[in-house]
């Protein structure tokens, strides 16, 4: 690429002299795009906070990733229906704009969505688990953390693409066939 620009530039400008002076410019821009390149490329993340900009490195990503994932998946952190951002960020043990930049860059989730969506994984499994065929679909989502019937409905239509009851049934044809 750079090798373009040159030429581009030398075959613009074959004054000896303005070539002179645009050799500097050049290697600049040179220097400007394959850094700019190689930040991309590097899996870094910048997070913008009010005194500036902190880069994470790719092992800090991992770390928080993977902290976040194990209260998700293993502590089950999101059946808290009052769950915010701030207990998370306690429980990590990171700034509140450090988590929120985390969980939007790389699982490409609002914070809101990023915890219903666990929710909605939990509603599935207990619907497919007969311990729990007693209770009300209203009362599986309190279970797993829903405080609204309304977010739980908009929620769970949005990630499956069908209600809880259509969900359920297609679940039980489903345990018929086999």
């Amino acid at each position: 690429m750079c090798v373009h620009i040159a030429q581009w530039i030398r075959y613009y400008y074959s004054d000896l002299l303005a070539l002179k002076q645009l050799v500097p410019v050049t290697g600049f821009i040179c220097v400007y795009v394959l850094t700019l390149f190689g930040f991309k490329s590097s899996r870094l993340l910048t997070f913008n906070n009010r005194s500036g900009s902190v880069n994470l490195s790719t092992y800090k990503i991992s770390h928080y990733s993977g902290k976040l994932l194990k209260l998700m998946e293993q502590d089950k952190v999101y059946t808290n229906p009052g769950l915010t951002m701030n207990d998370l960020t306690d429980y990590m043990e990171i700034p509140t704009y450090q988590l929120s930049q985390l969980i939007n860059q790389v699982f490409g989730k609002g914070f809101n969505e990023f915890v219903n969506f666990y929710r909605v994984e939990e509603v599935k499994r207990l619907l497919n688990n007969q311990s729990f065929s007693h209770l009300t679909i209203e009362a599986l989502s309190e279970e797993a953390g829903f405080n609204s019937k309304s977010s739980f409905y908009s929620a769970f239509k949005k990630q499956t693409g069908t209600t809880p009851i259509a969900f359920q049934k297609q679940s039980d044809l489903s345990e018929f066939a086999n």
